[in-house]
């Protein structure tokens, strides 16, 4: 799991659960950021827009996720 240098991530209880879950956990240097910022904009994009947004059950399309609703109407 890699995440800055905060004291979040940097306490005990974060160690804790990382090693508890079998993880490996890894910092960036001080004051250098995990991504540039347009790919980071472009990486939130993908994960929100294109991937959870499309597979998310909505209760207004009766609990199917879009993906699923609009097959059901193409067919």
């Amino acid at each position: 799991m890699h995440t800055d240098r905060g004291s979040d991530y940097c306490g005990w209880n974060h160690r804790d659960q990382i090693s508890r879950y079998g993880l490996v956990a890894s910092m960036s240097g001080h004051g250098m950021p995990l991504m540039e910022p347009d790919a980071l904009r472009q990486g939130v994009f993908q994960t929100i827009e294109v991937e959870y947004n499309r597979t998310r059950r909505h209760s207004a399309l009766g609990y199917l996720s879009p993906e699923a609703f609009e097959a059901r109407i193409v067919g």
